[in-house]
């Protein structure tokens, strides 16, 4: 009772891009209805979504991308989570909705793997910690490629915006920070941010850490003493001793335990 904005932005991952709808889906009904049916005072229901939309995970597409643009062929759960709240809306009409497409979201964020600063302060720490220089671990076409992305403080306020702003209500928003980039270009000043030397283009492939655990560095460190590891020894005390050293883990307790199991 007395909700008056809900800002959805959950997400729970599956192996598969199919396998996410179902699950991602149903969580969005189970909140709306919920929060639908119980509180009268409901104004507005904000959905994020992404520019995998317009099909970014499966190569290139028309740009620039605009709100109205077809979504790719599924199956999509974004696509399949904003046509029910559309329709869901039709039926309530008490309260107004609106979604977010934000470009590839990057700020300070707790036990979410979802984040691309997250996971480039990873790769630089290990890599600094092995002696290595921070090589870019994408393709050459990334390294080329025009990219931006969105600073999660930015996308607060536009989720805050679209909550107040009549409007915004019932409409669809690409955001992003405006601001265009080329990895190349900005490689060396992450790389001086960490204090390390510039390395050349190195595509790393996929790699995928099994189990759901509540931080990349926590998933990282589980893997690293699995009796079926392909990691290399001296990554796993690479792993260890970032741990120890900044306190990285669910909790201390947690991280020191594991860790003497390593050593």
């Amino acid at each position: 009772e007395g909700i008056t904005h809900l800002f959805y932005c959950a997400f729970q991952p599956r192996p598969t891009w199919a396998e996410h709808t179902a699950p991602n889906l149903e969580m969005l009904i189970n909140s709306v209805e919920a929060v639908s049916g119980t509180s009268s005072e409901l104004q507005h229901v904000q959905l994020i979504e992404g520019n995998k939309w317009y099909g970014s995970h499966l190569g290139p597409f028309r740009t620039p991308a605009r709100e109205d643009d077809p979504p790719h062929m599924g199956p999509n759960f974004y696509v399949e989570q904003e046509n029910w709240l559309r329709n869901f809306h039709q039926e309530q009409q008490s309260w107004t909705w609106s979604a977010l497409r934000p470009h590839t979201v990057c700020g300070f964020s707790v036990n979410s793997p979802m984040n691309l600063t997250t996971c480039l302060a990873v790769y630089a720490l290990v890599s600094k910690e092995l002696g290595l220089p921070l090589r870019f671990p994408g393709k050459p076409g990334a390294w080329e490629a025009i990219y931006q992305v969105c600073d999660s403080r930015h996308l607060a306020r536009a989720m805050i915006w679209c909550g107040t702003e009549k409007q915004a209500a019932n409409q669809v928003f690409n955001i992003t920070n405006g601001d265009f980039f080329r990895w190349k270009n900005i490689w060396g000043k992450i790389a001086e941010f960490f204090e390390m030397p510039v390395g050349e283009v190195q595509t790393r492939p996929p790699h995928r850490i099994p189990g759901r655990q509540s931080t990349l560095l926590g998933k990282a460190l589980r893997e690293a003493w699995s009796p079926e590891n392909p990691l290399l020894p001296n990554r796993r005390l690479a792993l260890c001793r970032l741990c120890l050293r900044y306190r990285l883990g669910r909790d201390d307790r947690h991280t020191e335990t594991e860790t003497s199991r390593v050593s």
